[in-house]
């Protein structure tokens, strides 16, 4: 297995029952949106085979579509960029040595924040150049009109990576 994998998930339900929260204070200072890490043990007390859950509850009444990023690493920093427009969610991000990963989940019927969303993350890191970064998540649109969204320059900076099929079961976005 892959020692980096990394799972994005968007509509992240309740947390596992077996999820521990670690003591470690991962919240960027200055940031109102709560992000937590557990450990989830996914082998036995024998065996373990352990993976990090950093977890953002942003959806306090219906808790049905929270932000989560699984990973089989422990990050080394944890991020939440704040929501780009007033509609937006918050993107919360993990960095694991010089690569960050970003679970987003753009608005519905469309994700005309797309663009924002991608803006914003290029924007955190344009004085750090020795990051690389990878978004992913629910765009709610096509990659071809994600990237209409993009200033040209960002647009010559980026590449957009889409899965051979659909994700919907509808069929319309990726």
């Amino acid at each position: 297995a892959n020692p980096m994998d990394i799972l994005a998930v968007q509509e992240a339900g309740v947390l596992p029952s077996t999820a521990i929260m670690t003591p470690r204070q991962v919240q960027p200072v200055g940031v109102g949106i709560p992000i937590h890490e557990y450990e989830w043990n996914l082998g036995s007390s024998s065996r373990p085979n352990s993976v990090y859950i950093y977890y953002s509850r942003v959806d306090v009444g219906a808790n049905r579509v929270n932000m989560a990023i699984v990973s089989r690493m422990r990050a080394d920093e944890v991020y939440v960029l704040p929501p780009p427009t007033v509609a937006s969610r918050p993107i919360i991000g993990i960095r694991i040595g010089n690569d960050a990963f970003f679970s987003i989940h753009a608005l519905s019927r469309g994700g005309n924040d797309g663009g924002a969303i991608v803006s914003a993350v290029d924007m955190h890191f344009r004085n750090m150049p020795h990051i690389n970064w990878m978004i992913m998540g629910d765009f709610n649109r096509t990659p071809g009109s994600l990237i209409g969204l993009l200033d040209p320059d960002l647009r010559s900076r980026i590449n957009v990576v889409s899965p051979p099929s659909f994700t919907q079961t509808s069929g319309k976005y990726n």
